[in-house]
């Protein structure tokens, strides 16, 4: 494959900790006092402390950096309609927030807990019970669309009508959901599992035109390890499921997967762990080679 890369040409994406808005691309800059110290295997992580700011940078379309602000938060970053959405520490607490884009007239949601996604207006976010909930960021207002009292509600993904979701049921099956914004779910496929020791999970979800594609499988070992599994293929109104490749143990642990639709209009699955090289040329040229026979 070869990819022309351009500011204007990158596709849209949830990176997580860079966000992009009216054409500027927005980020935390931290700082020796918010960064750890030491770490094992290097593995150096931010410093969760609401009494130390990280600096908001912002850059613009011909890549010049400059201070806008302050920010207290930590782990994703998006902007909606011109506001930061982030997790952060106030009061002790882990909440979601909002704020202006200079740090500024924060707003904080005390019963969320973390940001799965945004889609449009909306932020969808993970309550303090394992649930979901909304932010719509016109109103500034948040919704509770489901929760449970011993459930714990695992996110997937989500397209313009719907939420996707699952539920594990004693660790025997896999409930998969499509729940609209107004909170009305509607189960699309169950998935029994094979044991009921390890626990089986989802561990990537894609939406590719109509259809769905996650993984099934479990982590073991010493080192929880994925195990490997089967890859599904499902139609949105639940139909037409079927398993459509299968996932072996990999020493590099990496359970996620790329959907490519071939000229003939059929679906195929590459792991992601297998990508092989992507490089780029002087001229800004990107290359892509999927694997080391292609």
């Amino acid at each position: 494959y070869n990819y022309k890369a351009s500011y204007h040409s990158i596709p849209a994406m949830n990176n997580e900790y860079y966000t992009e808005w009216n054409g500027n691309i927005y980020f935390r800059q931290y700082s020796d006092k918010s960064m750890d110290e030491g770490a094992l295997f290097a593995n150096y992580s931010p410093i969760y402390d609401e009494n130390i700011p990280k600096d908001i940078m912002c850059m613009d379309s011909d890549g010049n950096i400059t201070k806008v602000g302050k920010d207290y938060g930590r782990d994703a970053i998006f902007i909606v309609n011109g506001k930061i959405y982030s997790t952060g520490l106030f009061s002790d607490e882990t909440v979601i927030y909002s704020s202006d884009l200079t740090g500024e007239n924060i707003n904080t949601y005390e019963n969320l807990f973390n940001i799965y996604d945004t889609y449009n207006d909306i932020i969808i976010c993970q309550t303090k019970k394992w649930g979901i909930a909304v932010i719509d960021s016109k109103t500034g207002k948040e919704k509770t669309l489901l929760e449970y009292e011993d459930e714990h509600i695992s996110y997937l993904g989500c397209d313009d009508k719907y939420i996707y979701y699952y539920l594990n049921k004693s660790n025997e099956e896999l409930l998969l959901y499509k729940m609209t914004y107004g909170g009305y779910s509607t189960l699309l496929t169950k998935i029994i599992v094979e044991s009921t020791n390890p626990a089986y999970y989802i561990p990537d979800f894609q939406i590719v035109d109509d259809y769905l594609f996650f993984n099934v499988g479990y982590d073991d070992g010493s080192g929880s390890y994925y195990q490997g599994g089967n890859i599904y293929q499902l139609k949105k109104d639940g139909t037409e499921k079927e398993i459509i490749y299968k996932q072996y143990f990999q020493e590099y642990n990496d359970p996620s997967f790329y959907v490519y639709k071939t000229n003939s209009g059929n679906y195929e699955i590459k792991e992601r762990s297998s990508q092989g090289l992507c490089q780029m040329d002087d001229n800004g040229d990107i290359y892509i080679y999927p694997d080391e026979t292609n």
